[in-house]
């Protein structure tokens, strides 16, 4: 007896794509698997390199749904499901922002670094995990490295060097912070990549 397979396709999906560009995608999956194809899905950044298995595994959690609803014809249920998606996505935004603030406030009052970083560590070794992971790349795209400790980058390149593999905007935040270190304190390019070292992967 001759076995049959479906035939496969795979369809990426950019992580913090437009809204626009996840719904066109999500209903060409939902069509693909009408039409009897297996589809895999493939989660990449902004430059098409694949993400972190465990951050690509709670996006496909997360999109899983959405399709779902398309295929069943429930367009309505699917923009409530990207909806409450984004919701979750705005609800992280906000948490980030408040840290932020509380950070540079204190900073500004002259608290002392080290005081100023325990209170940020509080809340921050929470989100460790692959389920906090768009918090922290919103903090590390997001940080004003101006207004907070300085040795608030060391910190946090050290507290997120055993997880790295979850997040993917820390390799654009060592190269914003080697260029922003590089010349203060009279430290040269040398200093800095020693500074670094250990730190980077």
């Amino acid at each position: 007896m001759q076995t049959t397979h479906a035939p496969v396709r795979h369809v990426q999906f950019v992580a913090k794509a437009p809204k626009r560009d996840f719904i066109s995608r999500a209903r060409g999956v939902a069509a693909l698997r009408g039409a009897g194809f297996v589809v895999e899905l493939t989660f990449v950044d902004a430059h098409g390199a694949p993400l972190p298995e465990e951050l690509a595994a709670l996006l496909r959690e997360r999109t899983e749904p959405a399709i779902r609803e398309l295929a069943c014809g429930r367009a309505a249920h699917a923009q409530k499901t990207i909806a409450s998606v984004e919701s979750a996505i705005r609800e992280d935004a906000d948490q980030v922002t408040d840290l932020l603030d509380a950070v540079y406030e204190a900073h500004a009052k002259g608290t002392r670094a080290r005081d100023v970083l325990d209170t940020f560590l509080d809340t921050f070794e929470g989100w460790l995990t692959a389920d906090g992971a768009a918090n922290v790349d919103q903090l590390f795209e997001r940080l004003d490295l101006d207004r907070a400790p300085e040795s608030m980058g060391i910190l946090l390149l050290a507290t997120t060097r055993l997880t790295r593999a979850h997040f993917m905007e820390r390799e654009p935040f060592i190269t914003r912070l080697t260029r922003w270190l590089v010349g203060r304190a009279g430290r040269t390019e040398r200093d800095v990549d020693n500074m670094l070292r250990g730190l980077r992967e």
